[in-house]
């Protein structure tokens, strides 16, 4: 029995580390695609969101608030609305109450 729980905690810290390097891996790629067109980057966004992790999400929603290109910005939030943190949607919901009026008539 404790070789089975050995194993699924191995696991379980397996599969941690995988998303971590992953987060770390796609926030680089991104980071280095800056100016380059929206399709290129809106790849990783997506893969980012895939995650569905808080750093990742955190770091998506740093991107809508940040990010020069508009059209980034706006579609960055079609792909962190999907995550499950209630922190997006307390984001979100503020870009619904104030700031830039393409992002809160995104963001509802």
């Amino acid at each position: 029995m404790r070789t089975v729980a050995a194993s699924l905690l191995v696991l379980l810290l397996a599969i941690g580390t995988a998303s971590a390097e992953s987060f770390r891996t796609l926030r680089s790629r991104f980071q280095k695609e800056k100016g380059r067109p929206y399709a290129v980057r809106i790849k990783t966004v997506k893969a980012l969101a895939a995650l569905k992790t808080d750093e990742a999400a955190r770091f998506l929603l740093q991107v809508v608030d940040e990010d020069d290109d508009q059209s980034m910005r706006l579609n960055t939030i079609h792909q962190v609305a999907t995550m499950p943190q209630r922190f997006v949607f307390d984001h979100l919901l503020g870009h619904v109450r104030a700031g830039d009026t393409s992002l809160r008539s995104t963001a509802f």
